[in-house]
């Protein structure tokens, strides 16, 4: 079975990184579309963690193999 996930870095206030991962995004989304919805994400401020500034962003796939026990 395959996973992807979307990983959205960001910049704190205190200059730490911290990361949202969202699954099973959309196949299509593009650069543009992720800035978008982070740059939403700062300027509501939707969390407890005040956010300043995105960082990056990536998605990964990966292989899970459940093993029988």
């Amino acid at each position: 079975m395959e996973e992807t996930a979307l990983y959205m870095e960001f910049a704190t206030v205190d200059g730490k990184k911290r990361s949202i991962k969202v699954y099973d995004p959309k196949e299509d989304l593009t650069g543009e579309q992720i800035k978008a919805v982070m740059d939403w994400i700062i300027e509501n401020n939707i969390f407890d963690i005040p956010f300043v500034a995105s960082k990056g962003a990536k998605i990964i796939t990966r292989v899970v193999e459940k093993v029988e026990i």
